[in-house]
């Protein structure tokens, strides 16, 4: 068990990495922090049994009743984690950089006259300079007229112990729904005009976001993280009730042929296994990290290419799929996978095949 953890670990490190050349920092990929005396008098009263709660500031408390919150509780304080919002749009040429109380710096970036807000949230190991996180938020620019947030929380991601890193998305996920609640009420939006997404454990932290602030629009999960999180109970995870609609594309999902570090269940009203959820072609066995980084290259393709359909069909498992014995989909019946998914009404599990190479989509059979 000790074994699979420690190589579990070591695949979701290569995997934040493999496929990117931006560093996240000058000091390298990880470090261990300086934890001053306060975080580890709440870890040692945990570890003696004593606590089982922890309260910081405006955030609010945070328990352990729960099974999946227990390990390496408790999460790291907000001042050790230092979440930072880059925020932007196509009216202001470069990011504004605040902290989640310090909206009233933003009036330069036009935020009420955009159409709406996009978050997008990394994973473990990441930071928010990571390559395809600057791609898909210039696709976003590009495309539509939507305000931009990139948040990064890398000081509580680079945590070499992973379950630490799961503790403290959910200090992250509170700290963007403040965030969220301030420019909404600040800049006339509704919570239906916030679109989150979230890579990985980035995911999650969507969801957890969604959990403290009801009404979120939309929250579309690119690969969710699974390790810690499959088979839990809602709570302790993203699902469905976290925005108005979800949908996860998942395309490393750990399944008995294959062992990958997405999550294989239903998280969302609409989820899509794109060729079965894993091993995605194009993909060698060498190349750590391929599988779960064509969730968000699919995407942004998506929006780059929007004459590439990325059309599904409802199905209940993938040997059906493989068959070819699912629902048939009359013209426009079944979702298209990507980011101009709006039609809210859909929901199940969708499956499709795509290309080795860009462009990825396949026309459905």
């Amino acid at each position: 068990m000790r074994v699979s953890v420690v190589v579990t670990s070591l695949v979701i490190i290569l995997s934040s990495h493999a496929f990117d050349n931006v560093s996240a920092g000058s000091t390298g990929w990880f470090h261990f922090g300086d934890w001053g005396l306060s975080h580890w008098t709440k870890e040692i009263c945990h570890w003696i049994g004593w606590c089982s709660e922890v309260c910081y500031d405006e955030l609010g408390c945070f328990e352990n009743t729960l099974e999946c919150h227990q390990a390496f509780f408790p999460p790291m304080q907000p001042e050790e984690i230092m979440t930072t919002f880059y925020v932007t749009s196509r009216y202001h040429p470069g990011s504004i950089i605040i902290q989640r109380n310090e909206t009233d710096k933003l009036s330069p970036i036009g935020i009420n006259e955009t159409d709406g807000i996009v978050i997008i949230i990394h994973g473990w190991g990441e930071s928010c300079q990571k390559q395809w996180i600057q791609e898909l938020s210039k696709a976003i620019l590009t495309n539509v007229n939507k305000t931009m947030v990139l948040v990064d929380w890398y000081e509580g991601a680079d945590e070499l112990n992973y379950m630490k890193a799961v503790q403290n998305i959910r200090v992250v996920g509170r700290e963007v729904a403040l965030l969220i609640n301030s420019l909404t009420e600040e800049n006339g939006f509704n919570l239906s005009d916030v679109h989150i997404i979230g890579h990985s454990l980035g995911a999650h932290v969507a969801g957890y976001a969604g959990e403290f602030l009801q009404g979120i629009g939309r929250i579309t999960a690119l690969d969710a993280a699974g390790p810690a999180f499959e088979g839990t109970e809602p709570k302790c995870r993203l699902d469905e009730s976290d925005a108005l609609f979800v949908d996860a594309i998942h395309t490393d999902s750990s399944t008995a042929e294959s062992n990958g570090i997405g999550i294989a269940q239903r998280i969302g009203d609409c989820d899509f296994y794109p060729n079965g959820g894993h091993d995605q072609p194009g993909c060698r066995f060498w190349q750590i990290g391929c599988n779960h980084a064509r969730s968000y290259t699919y995407f942004i393709e998506s929006l780059m290419n929007p004459s590439c359909h990325f059309d599904s069909v409802i199905c209940s498992n993938e040997t059906s799929y493989r068959h070819g014995d699912c629902t048939p989909c009359e013209e426009g019946a079944c979702p298209s996978m990507g980011y101009y998914l709006h039609n809210t009404s859909y929901a199940g599990s969708f499956f499709l095949s795509t290309h080795r190479k860009s462009p990825f989509c396949v026309r459905r059979y």
